[in-house]
């Protein structure tokens, strides 16, 4: 008999396998950048991860989203990956896992050092910017998962975009 935590992992790989035969890319006629539709990606996650899954509720019209998969940790945990561009462009990630893999936050702010704060809807967020200034993340860890919202834009942008996420 299968443990809750192999059924998870069986179960882990086989949407992440199922996610990969689904066409999630469309040329929409604004350009050479490719959009995907995120929506059976974060509703497969949210299905099948124990801990809350962020997306943005509302963006407005002319931000496009251009990643949406599932990624593994090296510890085997789910990454949940979402990437969006402003009509900038500016390009906004959402990086997400339970991972207790300690290089995740560093890897996903470019080993970024610590600045400061930002309150978002009651919640802080701590502030991370890389060395040479040209990565600047949100990082949340709460309910049991990491959150990391990064971008090469400024904190009002950063903010605008945390404040949007809900967990469905």
């Amino acid at each position: 008999m299968l443990r809750m935590p192999a059924l998870l992992s069986v179960a882990n790989a086989l949407l992440s396998v199922v996610l990969l035969w689904l066409p999630f890319t469309r040329d929409d006629g604004q350009g050479p950048v490719r959009t995907v539709d995120a929506t059976e990606v974060v509703e497969g996650a949210r299905a099948l991860l124990p801990w809350p899954v962020l997306a943005p509720d509302t963006l407005p019209d002319d931000w496009r989203t251009t990643v949406a998969r599932l990624d593994p940790a090296a510890d085997g945990e789910t990454v949940v990956n979402l990437g969006y561009l402003t009509p900038e462009p500016r390009f906004v990630g959402l990086s997400q896992s339970a991972t207790k893999q300690r290089t995740f936050v560093a890897e996903v702010t470019l080993s970024g050092d610590e600045v400061g704060t930002s309150t978002i809807d009651g919640a802080t967020w701590q502030r991370l910017e890389s060395d040479d200034g040209s990565r600047r993340s949100l990082v949340r860890i709460a309910d049991g998962a990491t959150y990391v919202v990064y971008s090469s834009g400024d904190w009002a942008l950063l903010e605008q975009f945390t404040a949007t996420l809900t967990a469905g």
